[in-house]
């Protein structure tokens, strides 16, 4: 055999092991599990952010993106993922949808991806920075709990990482996309206001059945990471126990899924200002003083909840544990941190328990996290 022949079977036998070795690491490193969460929403957030850089680069894409945070869709500055996927020169490849859809059907729920833009209004003027803006990617129940963040930035069509970290200052004068999970829309991606008004269906009950409700409320406490926007103030209730088996209807704050109900959003200024905010927030319905407010029963009525500021997953399960009158109530909900408080409100005073905590037409309650007022309405 010549020498020639010698050295091409040789280069031949050389390839074909580095193909073999190069397929071996890909094996070597599959896409993380959700066991894993924080690895297993880095990896996926890092796909969405890969494909958004690619698809800066095509034209008019920026524009028809930042047409869409302007939107406001759920009151922030941001866009959900499956948004973009639908615009023109948005990479309509399977790994990116897979990324997308990475998050549904999680613990029976669902999440939605979304990009937000912290501060869009007063930076969308730097031309510079709409071009390559900075990225991060950022893990509910992780990242809450970190100082400094990785971050990356658009350049050139693709996802570059920075040799530094940024603190949530970074965002107040440079243009940053955030992607994480958005926390304002319910398991089928919708808006509750928006689903109401495509469907005409409605998820609460009618003015004309309110009996009792939360009417002012103040948040004092702070739970929101800058990276995340506003604060979504929840509640997941439980309860009615009594004598009465009529009383025992479900609840409008029912215990559904660990998300709770939303009260409401409130504004990074509404919280750093402690701004009184008139919420009035469906409790109760169906709750007649004359029939349930009678200190002759053997059993208490009433309701035990926690109010809490909600993140999706993978934060953390956290539970609440109401005392009432010696029994205890477990409320699990999903949050970074710890609930403004948990609690439970009775129909009457009961000697039994020698609790004041009970309904009285206008009541408020004085947290050192949360200040509200309750009122009710006889039907």
């Amino acid at each position: 055999m010549s020498t020639q022949v010698t050295r091409f079977l040789l280069l031949l036998s050389i390839a074909a092991l580095s193909l073999f070795s190069c397929t071996q690491e890909l094996e070597l490193d599959p896409i993380p599990e959700r066991d894993n969460p924080e690895a297993y929403s880095e990896y996926h957030f890092k796909v969405m952010g890969e494909s958004l850089a690619k698809a800066f680069e095509q034209d008019g894409f920026k524009e028809n993106f930042y047409g869409e945070v302007a939107k406001k869709f759920d009151g922030e500055t941001s866009v959900l993922f499956k948004s973009l996927f639908q615009l023109n020169n948005f990479p309509q490849d399977g790994k990116t949808l897979n990324s997308i859809e990475a998050f549904y059907n999680i613990e029976e729920e669902s999440f939605y991806p979304h990009v937000y833009v912290p501060n869009y209004e007063t930076l969308k003027g730097k031309a510079d920075q709409l071009s390559n803006p900075y990225v991060v990617l950022f893990v509910p129940g992780f990242g809450d709990a970190k100082e400094e963040h990785q971050v990356f930035q658009i350049q050139g069509g693709a996802l570059v990482e920075q040799n530094f970290k940024i603190k949530e200052e970074f965002l107040e004068e440079n243009l940053t996309l955030v992607i994480s999970l958005n926390e304002s829309v319910d398991n089928e991606g919708n808006l509750p206001e928006k689903y109401v008004e495509e469907t005409g269906e409605s998820r609460t009950k009618t003015l004309e059945t309110i009996d009792y409700f939360f009417d002012d409320m103040t948040i004092l406490e702070r739970k929101e990471s800058g990276f995340s926007g506003k604060s979504e103030v929840a509640i997941r209730g439980w309860g009615r126990f009594t004598n009465d088996p009529n009383a025992n209807v479900a609840l409008p704050i029912s215990r559904m899924s660990s998300s709770g109900h939303l009260i409401r959003d409130f504004t990074r200024s509404e919280v750093e200002n402690a701004t009184t905010v008139n919420v009035n927030y469906l409790i109760d319905n169906f709750w007649q003083v004359e029939k349930y407010a009678r200190s002759n029963r053997t059993e208490p009525y009433h309701i035990s909840y926690v109010i809490f500021e909600r993140d999706p997953w993978p934060a953390q399960h956290r539970t609440a544990l109401v005392d009432v009158c010696g029994t205890p109530s477990y409320l699990g909900f999903r949050s970074s941190d710890s609930s403004y408080l948990f609690e439970a409100i009775f129909g009457y005073s009961d000697a039994s328990c020698s609790t004041t905590n009970y309904w009285r037409g206008h009541a408020e309650d004085f947290h050192p996290e949360i200040r509200f007022t309750t009122k009710y309405v006889v039907l």
